[in-house]
């Protein structure tokens, strides 16, 4: 049963820690994990990925977390919407 649900308990761990991040984290607590988190993304998409076009989308959007942390502001209401929507994938992803 642990293991059939694995990917919906670490999508909803993830997403609640994302989502209690950017509520009760400071903003360079944001800021460092959007860089770490496109660190990660573009780590994975160069050893872990399967193809060229799965490194190329992981390449990019690492890179764009990257600089959205590094140049924006509301990295504390951006890193919110990114747990929400891992919470809110949970949800839809029972609906078939």
């Amino acid at each position: 049963m642990f293991i059939l649900m694995g990917g919906y308990i670490g999508s909803a761990l993830w997403g609640n820690l994302l989502l209690f991040l950017s509520v009760k984290g400071s903003q360079n607590t944001a800021r460092y994990s959007m860089y770490l988190l496109g660190g990660l993304m573009m780590l994975f998409g160069v050893f872990f990925s399967g193809g060229i076009l799965s490194t190329c989308l992981l390449l990019a959007l690492g890179g764009s977390l990257i600089t959205i942390a590094s140049k924006w502001q509301f990295n504390k209401q951006f890193l919110g919407f990114i747990g929400l929507a891992s919470l809110v994938q949970i949800v839809l992803d029972f609906r078939v």
